[in-house]
C-alpha cells in the first residue's frame, strides 16, 4: 500500500485520465484511501477535488461506489486531521465535512441557513470586533423597554446577546435574528442594517450534505466516462436552435429540496448569488443536455424580481453533481453569457456545455442574441485575461463589437497560422479585451438594451419630486391604462405594477396609445407577477411600441 499522502497525490494525477487502465488505477487508489485513518490537510484538499470530479465523471459503477464511500468518510478524516495537524487551519472554509465556514453572508442567506442548520450556525467573534456597529443596529430595533440595557456602557454587545440567550433555547445568532425579524422596518432596511453591522457567522459543516461533496440531484441514470474529453468543433447556431432531448417542470416539493441543497453547496464554496438566494420553488425546470449533463433553471420569487429584465439562475449538472452556474437575465431577446465553472471541472466538454446552456435559454426564454461584456472579455478582469477569455469566445463564434479589436484579432490569427506555437501575450490580450462581443441568431432584430441607462433616466426624472413619487406614478399608469380597480389582481401582480410604474410613468405618450397596445401592456404587467417569468420576454417582444418608447426614453436622457 502506498503512503496515504502519495495515494492522494497519485489520484489527483490520474483523475482526469480515461480508459480501462485509468479506471483500474483509480479503483486501486480509492481502495487504499478508504483504509487510511488520517490525512494531512493538503492531501484532504486534493482528495476533495478528486472525489468531486469522480462523482461528476465516474469511469464505472465501481469507481463511483468507492468515491461515494470515501466521501462518507471525509467527516471522520477531517476531524482526525484537525486534531493531529498544526496546519489544520488550512481546512477552514474548505467546504469539507467537519470543517468550519466563516463568512459575512447576506441577511436573507443567514435567515435561510439558520433554518437549515440550526445551532450549527453561530455568531463569529468577528461580529463583535466593531461592537459599536452591531450594538447601534440592535439599539435602533429593540423596544423602548429593552433600550436601557443597550444604553448601559457597562453592558457590551456580547454581554447582551449572551444574557438574552441564557435562559432560552435560542443561540446568540437566533437572538439577533429575532430582533431584526420582529422589527417593523421594511425588509430591505433590515437587511441593510444587518449587513452594515458587519455580522459574521460561523457554520460548522457537521454533515456531508452541507459540504461541497453533498449535493447530487437525482436526475436519472448515471452516464459513465469511457474516453477522454474531446476538443470539438461545431457551429453553435444550429446546436442552439436544435430541440433538447427532454425538458420537464420539477415538482415543487422536489424543487425546494434541490434548491436548498444547491444553496448549501454554493455557500460551502463562499459563493452567494442573488437568484439562488431568492429562487422560486414553483418555477424550476430541468433540461436534458445529453452526455449525462442537465441544466436546472430556476426563476426568482415575484417579490424579488427585477422591474424590467427577467431574473433566473441556471446550474449545470453532470450526473446530478453541480459543475457550473450562471445568472440569466434575458430581455428583449438578448442575454449576457458567462458560465462560471467550478475549478475542478474546467477543461471538459466546454463547447458542448456552452451550446447546451445557450439552447436551454433560447427555448425557455426565446433568447436570440447572446453577448459578453468587455469585463467578461478581460477588461479590468485579471482572471479572464489569465484564461484567455477573448480567444475562448472568439473560437465559439462570438463577433466583437469594436472594429479596432477586430483588426488586431485578425492580425493575431495570421501570426498563429504562420507560427503554430505563437500565443497572444498578456499585453495583447488586454488590448483585445476592449470590446463587447455577441452571437446573434436574430439577423440583427434583437439589440442589447441598456437597463442601467433606463434606471438613471427614471432617477433623473424624480429629482426634486421624489416624495410621494411611487403613489403618483402608480396612479398615472393606472389612469393611462384604464385599470379601474385591482380586486382581481394577486399580490404579486400588484407588486409588479408598483415595480414597473416608475418606468412606465415616464412614457409621456402612454395615455394616447391605442386600446390594443394598452391592453397588451396590462397583460405584460400581470405576467411579471405570475409564478414564472419564462413567457414574459416573448410577450414584450410582441409589443414593438413598448420597446421603441423605452429606447427613446434612454436616448432622450
Amino acid at each position: 500500500m502506498a503512503h496515504p499522502s502519495n495515494a492522494a497525490k497519485q489520484l489527483a494525477e490520474v483523475v482526469r485520465l480515461a480508459g480501462p487502465a485509468a479506471a483500474v488505477r483509480k479503483r486501486e487508489l480509492l481502495s487504499e484511501l478508504c483504509e487510511v485513518s488520517v490525512l494531512a490537510p493538503r492531501d484532504l484538499l486534493a482528495l476533495r477535488d478528486s472525489l468531486g470530479f469522480l462523482r461528476a465523471f465516474p469511469d464505472d459503477a465501481a469507481v463511483l461506489k468507492l468515491a461515494e464511500g470515501l466521501c462518507d468518510r471525509l467527516l471522520e478524516l477531517t476531524r482526525q486531521s484537525l486534531a493531529r495537524h498544526n496546519s489544520a487551519w488550512r481546512l477552514d472554509n474548505s467546504g469539507l465535512p467537519g470543517s468550519t465556514h466563516t463568512f459575512p453572508y447576506s441577511y436573507p442567506v443567514v435567515l435561510r441557513l439558520a433554518q437549515l442548520a440550526g445551532f450549527d450556525v453561530q455568531l463569529d467573534a468577528a461580529s463583535f470586533a466593531d461592537e459599536c456597529t452591531l450594538h447601534e443596529a440592535l439599539a435602533v430595533l429593540v423596544s423602548n423597554g429593552e433600550g436601557p440595557a443597550l444604553d448601559d456602557v457597562e453592558i457590551e454587545t456580547r454581554d447582551w446577546t449572551l444574557g438574552c440567550a441564557k435562559d432560552s433555547d435560542a443561540s446568540e445568532l437566533q437572538v439577533v435574528l429575532e430582533v431584526f425579524e420582529a422589527s417593523s422596518a421594511p425588509p430591505a432596511v433590515r437587511a441593510e442594517l444587518f449587513e452594515g453591522a458587519g455580522v459574521v457567522v460561523q457554520h460548522t459543516l457537521t454533515g456531508r450534505d452541507r459540504s461541497r461533496l453533498g449535493a447530487r440531484l437525482d436526475v436519472g441514470r448515471v452516464r459513465y466516462r469511457r474516453k477522454a474529453f474531446e476538443k470539438e468543433r461545431f457551429a453553435l447556431p444550429g446546436r442552439i436552435r436544435r430541440a433538447l432531448p427532454d425538458t420537464r417542470d420539477v415538482q415543487r416539493s422536489v424543487a425546494r429540496d434541490w434548491l436548498d441543497r444547491l444553496l448549501l453547496h454554493f455557500l460551502a464554496r463562499d459563493i452567494e448569488i442573488y437568484p439562488l438566494t431568492h429562487a422560486n420553488d414553483r418555477d424550476v425546470q430541468l433540461f436534458t443536455l445529453g452526455r449525462g449533463y442537465h441544466l436546472l433553471l430556476a426563476g426568482v420569487l415575484p417579490a424579488k424580481r427585477c422591474a424590467i429584465e427577467l431574473s433566473s439562475i441556471y446550474v449545470v449538472l453532470s450526473n446530478g453533481v453541480p459543475i457550473a452556474y450562471g445568472p440569466a437575465s434575458p430581455f428583449l431577446g438578448c442575454c449576457e453569457m458567462g458560465i462560471n465553472f467550478f475549478e475542478e471541472y474546467r477543461g471538459g466538454d466546454t463547447r458542448f456545455i456552452y451550446a447546451g446552456v445557450m439552447s436551454a435559454l433560447h427555448h425557455a426564454f426565446g433568447v436570440e442574441r447572446f453577448f459578453v461584456t468587455a469585463y467578461g472579455m478581460g477588461k479590468g478582469n485579471a482572471a479572464a485575461i489569465k484564461t484567455g477569455a477573448f480567444w475562448f469566445y472568439r473560437k465559439l463564434g462570438f463577433s466583437v463589437d469594436n472594429p479596432r479589436v477586430e483588426t488586431l484579432a485578425r492580425a493575431e490569427e495570421a501570426r498563429m497560422v504562420a507560427d503554430r506555437g505563437y500565443r497572444s501575450d498578456r499585453t495583447t490580450l488586454r488590448k483585445l479585451s476592449n470590446t463587447a462581443a455577441h452571437l446573434d441568431l436574430s439577423g440583427g432584430r434583437c439589440q442589447r438594451f441598456d437597463s442601467g441607462a433606463l434606471g438613471l433616466a427614471v432617477a433623473r426624472a424624480r429629482v426634486g419630486h421624489r416624495l410621494g413619487a411611487d403613489g403618483r406614478d402608480v396612479a398615472r399608469v393606472r389612469k393611462a391604462l384604464g385599470i379601474a380597480n385591482l380586486l382581481s389582481w394577486t399580490d404579486a401582480e400588484r407588486a409588479a405594477l408598483h415595480a414597473l410604474a416608475p418606468v412606465l410613468a415616464r412614457l409621456v405618450d402612454l395615455p394616447r396609445w391605442d386600446q390594443r397596445d394598452r391592453k397588451a401592456l396590462v397583460r405584460i404587467i400581470r405576467a411579471k407577477g405570475g409564478h414564472t417569468e419564462r413567457g414574459v420576454d416573448r410577450v414584450m417582444r410582441a409589443h414593438p411600441r413598448l420597446e421603441r418608447e423605452l429606447r427613446a426614453l434612454i436616448a432622450e436622457n
